[in-house]
C-alpha cells in the first residue's frame, strides 16, 4: 500500500481524481459464535466464545482510495483481525492431529487477517445521493491456534477468492453523511461478509470523522477445516481527502 502512495505523490494526482486514507479502529462489541472443529469431519469441535473466555482488544484497520472523475474508485485495504480466547476445557480436545487433555489451561487465536484490492464505479452521482457497486480480491491469511503449556498446534490457510463490494452513501445535510459499505459472497462451503453502517462529520475540506457499527462474518466448512465466526465492532476512525489539482 505504501508504495502505491509514494508513486502518486511523486507524479501529482491528475485533475478530476483525489486520494483519501480511511483510518479506523474500535472495540469488540460481541461475539455471537465462535466455533472450529479441524480435521473438518473428525477433529473435536470447540466453541471458542462459551467453552473459553475472549480476551477483547482493539483493531485496526487502513484503506487507501484512489478515484477518477468522481466515478471510478481503486483501494488497497489491510484488515487485520486476531482474536485471543483463554479457560479449559472439561473434555479431551483434539485437534489437527494433537489431543490436548481435559481440564487443562488453554490459550486459543483466531486470526483473520485479509487484505483486498478493489475496484467499485459509481453508477449514481447526485448532490445527497452515492451508490456503487464493484469487485474486490480479497487474499486472506487465515490461522486457528490452540497451546497449552506442553504443546502447541495451529492451521493456517492462505487463499485469494472474489467478492461482492457495494457502497451507498446520503448527506441529509452537507456535513453529515450517512454511510453503508462492504464486501460479501457466500457460497454452500463458505462465506465471508465485512458490514459497515454509519455516518461521517465534515470537518474540514480534507478531514472527516466517522464512526459506527461493523460487522465480521464468515464460513468455512470442508473436510480439512470448520470454522463459523461473528464479530461485532463499535468503530470510528478519520477520513483523509486529498483533491486533485
Amino acid at each position: 500500500m505504501r508504495y502505491l502512495l509514494y508513486l502518486l505523490l511523486l507524479v501529482g494526482l491528475p485533475a478530476q481524481a483525489q486520494l483519501q486514507l480511511d483510518a479506523e479502529t474500535g472495540g469488540l462489541l460481541s461475539v455471537p459464535y465462535l466455533e472450529t472443529r479441524i480435521p473438518g469431519e473428525t477433529g473435536t469441535f470447540i466453541d471458542l466464545k462459551n467453552d473459553l473466555t475472549i480476551q477483547k482488544r482493539p483493531f485496526v484497520r487502513l484503506r487507501l482510495s484512489y478515484t477518477i472523475n468522481d466515478r471510478h474508485t481503486l483501494s488497497l485495504l489491510a484488515a487485520p483481525l486476531i482474536v485471543a480466547s483463554e479457560g479449559s476445557i472439561s473434555r479431551p480436545v483434539l485437534f489437527n492431529g494433537v489431543t490436548f487433555p481435559a481440564d487443562v489451561p488453554l490459550r486459543t487465536e483466531y486470526q483473520f487477517n485479509t487484505y483486498r484490492l478493489t475496484y467499485r464505479y459509481a453508477f449514481v452521482r447526485s448532490e445527497r445521493v452515492r451508490l456503487a457497486a464493484g469487485l474486490t480480491a480479497f487474499a486472506r491469511d487465515g490461522d486457528v491456534r490452540v497451546e497449552s503449556a506442553t504443546q502447541q498446534q495451529g492451521n493456517r490457510g492462505l487463499g485469494v477468492l472474489p467478492l461482492l463490494n457495494i457502497y451507498a452513501s446520503w448527506k441529509p445535510v452537507n456535513a453529515l453523511q450517512v454511510i453503508v459499505e462492504g464486501d460479501g459472497l457466500g457460497s454452500p462451503n463458505g462465506r465471508a461478509i465485512d458490514l459497515f453502517g454509519g455516518v461521517a462529520v465534515q470537518v474540514t475540506d480534507w478531514l472527516a470523522i466517522k464512526g459506527g457499527y461493523r460487522v465480521v462474518e464468515g464460513k468455512a466448512d470442508n473436510e480439512e477445516v470448520f470454522t463459523r465466526a461473528w464479530f461485532n465492532f463499535a468503530s470510528g476512525g478519520v477520513l483523509l481527502t486529498i483533491p486533485g489539482r
